[in-house]
């Protein structure tokens, strides 16, 4: 919209004019004022409209580009919580079918284990995405902040208890190792039970994924699959987590001993 015009007044009277002149020059000069003036307000009005309307459009420009920068931020957020899930969920299948014979974490305690077959189908063990290690000495509730941590428990023997499976919600998980040389009795919140056990051991050297569905806790061993332990006095053993099958040899004195699968 093109911006009001103002009619063009007519010349002003000077000394050197004629009586006349002058008089007649003068009555046309103040005759044209007034439309002059309402013109001039008109054309006022609508410059002061036009510079709100230019402040109110910089301001749209100004939210748009914070949402746009908002909306990038969040997509990107979602991006990496997606890419998340799916190497939860790769580690969570792939170590959930794990077979004998693989190795450890080492030296590798700040990354996630993900174990996938080769063209052969033998099971191996890789080097995901990076994870935060939390190293301990002493309890500490397992809470949802832990969700895809590697706890490490370097020294001691003491009992690690678990939140509310319900606070901590299905797909919760963590990788529980036992780096030190005490027995860690893991035990989840009241009568939670870890397949199917209201308690369960850690024993020295051994790694297990813990994972939640909301109501329990399952145990899946990462690592070597074959442990030995010597007993060389009395009849109690705790099987530890993770454990699906067991072979126990008895000896006794002088005898040649005896073997049985459980």
């Amino acid at each position: 919209m093109p911006a009001p015009t103002i009619t063009a007044i007519p010349t002003p009277p000077v000394r050197s004019d004629a009586p006349a002149d002058f008089a007649t020059k003068a009555d046309a000069f103040a005759a044209a004022l007034p439309q002059f003036v309402t013109e001039a307000n008109t054309s006022a009005a609508f410059v002061d409209q036009r510079a709100i309307d230019a402040n109110a459009s910089a301001a749209a420009a100004a939210a748009s580009e914070a949402a746009a920068a908002s909306s990038e931020s969040n997509a990107a957020a979602s991006a990496e919580l997606a890419g998340q899930y799916k190497d939860s969920a790769e580690v969570a299948a792939a170590a959930a079918g794990a077979s004998a014979g693989l190795p450890a974490l080492a030296g590798n305690a700040n990354k996630a284990l993900v174990v996938k077959p080769d063209e052969s189908g033998v099971q191996f063990a890789a080097l995901g995405s990076e994870i935060k290690r939390s190293a301990r000495t002493a309890n500490a509730m397992l809470a949802a902040a832990d969700r895809g941590r590697l706890i490490d428990i370097t020294s001691g023997t003491f009992t690690q208890t678990i939140d509310a499976a319900a606070a901590l919600g299905d797909g919760w998980y963590c990788y529980l190792r036992n780096s030190g040389t005490g027995t860690i009795t893991v035990d989840p919140n009241a009568s939670e039970a870890i397949d199917g056990f209201t308690t369960g051991i850690l024993t020295p050297g051994l790694m297990v994924l813990l994972t939640c569905d909301g109501v329990g806790f399952s145990a899946q061993r990462i690592g070597p699959q074959t442990v030995m332990e010597v007993k060389t006095s009395g009849i109690s053993w705790t099987c530890p987590l993770g454990v699906r099958q067991a072979k126990i040899t008895v000896i006794g004195g002088g005898g040649g001993g005896a073997e049985a699968k459980l």
